[in-house]
């Protein structure tokens, strides 16, 4: 861990990200803000590829 950025365990950073924009996008929706469509977008894309990059697809048939 003395080699990572900041000292914190890999991947921290792309979690604090992605809370930290997640929390801003449901402020947002909370207190009715009008948002700009490219914000939803680029959260859209940042949730996505959170999850996606966690998914595990050994499960998945593959052609043989």
């Amino acid at each position: 861990m003395k080699n990572e950025p900041l000292f914190l365990p890999k991947g921290s950073i792309r979690a604090i990200l992605a809370i930290i924009t997640t929390t801003f996008i449901f402020t947002t929706i909370f207190f009715s803000i009008q948002l700009p469509e490219y914000i939803v977008v680029t959260w859209s894309g940042i949730i996505g590829l959170y999850f996606g990059g966690r998914s595990n697809f050994s499960n998945t048939k593959k052609d043989e």
